[in-house]
């Protein structure tokens, strides 16, 4: 295998170079990552990067920060919230309208114990039917 190759090299060329060398700390930065690497190539459908994952959230991470400073104090951090919640509807490809005028109606009268049902991951599964945005 060729991966068993490159690592043997590496094995055998490290000590003869400087650790902080540009060749040194890439053969030690090889080496900190193997075990991920092996993983990747073992299990073909693990992503080689988290670009698809940092592309989802990098909306929501920017408006967060954006919003801490608003007007009053706590506006900045409702404001963070709500993008949030929209961000979370957005990831689950529920209609954030739908999503808000059920749970915001039903919120006054349940109980502690069901709060966990309203996050947005649960009620799209209990409403599929609102599952109506296309994927981003």
């Amino acid at each position: 295998m060729v991966l068993l190759r490159i690592k043997k090299a590496l094995d055998r060329i490290g000590p003869q170079v400087l650790p902080q060398s540009l060749l040194g700390k890439a053969i030690q930065y090889t080496l900190d990552l193997w075990p991920e690497l092996i993983g990747y190539v073992q299990h073909g459908e693990v992503e080689i990067d988290s670009n698809q994952i940092e592309n989802a959230i990098r909306p929501t991470a920017m408006g967060k920060k954006a919003f801490l400073f608003i007007g009053h104090p706590d506006a900045g951090w409702r404001s963070a919230v709500i993008y949030s919640i929209m961000g979370s509807c957005r990831r689950y490809r529920i209609d954030p309208a739908k999503y808000l005028k059920d749970v915001l109606t039903r919120l006054p009268h349940i109980k502690n114990r069901d709060i966990p049902s309203l996050t947005p991951r649960e009620w799209a599964k209990a409403h599929p039917e609102a599952r109506t945005l296309p994927p981003k």
